[in-house]
């Protein structure tokens, strides 16, 4: 038929533009709430240890250094978890568009539904626990240092 196109002619997604590593895809996974786990240990551990009564040999940090410090913790964590839903962006989106207008309409081959699959649950995983650190350090102004 003339004006069509053939599956078997058009150059395969994964051929063409670059390709989506395995790296950047279990990062958008793992690294998030990874993040989250370890900004919430590093807040506990700083704060018992200033807040500590018992014994002021413990201490790490004084009272009013204290939220300056947990703040730089949160903020390095939002940014961490923003790049990694980033990179999970571009890859979903990547993933997920045909590179030609031949491409459109036609199914997926094996292993390409995985990547647009893992990329996109990365973008989740960013989203969720970003959304859960911005609570976290919203929250701060509105606590006592040891109270």
């Amino acid at each position: 038929m003339v004006g069509t196109t053939d599956a078997a002619n058009s150059p395969h997604a994964a051929e063409s533009g670059t390709p989506i590593g395995r790296l950047p895809l279990l990062a958008g996974i793992l690294v998030p709430p990874t993040a989250w786990s370890l900004h919430i240990v590093v807040d506990y551990v700083l704060t018992t240890r200033a807040c500590s009564a018992s014994d002021p040999n413990v201490v790490l940090l004084d009272r009013p250094s204290l939220w300056p410090v947990v703040g730089a913790v949160h903020l390095v964590t939002l940014a961490l978890i923003g790049v990694i839903g980033a990179v999970a962006y571009r890859d979903w989106r990547r993933a997920a568009r045909p590179e030609s207008d031949e491409q459109r309409g036609f199914l997926m081959d094996v292993g390409e539904g995985e990547k647009s699959f893992l990329a996109h649950w990365g973008l989740l995983m960013s989203l969720g626990f970003f959304v859960a650190t911005l609570f976290d350090t919203t929250v701060m102004p509105f606590i006592t240092v040891c109270g």
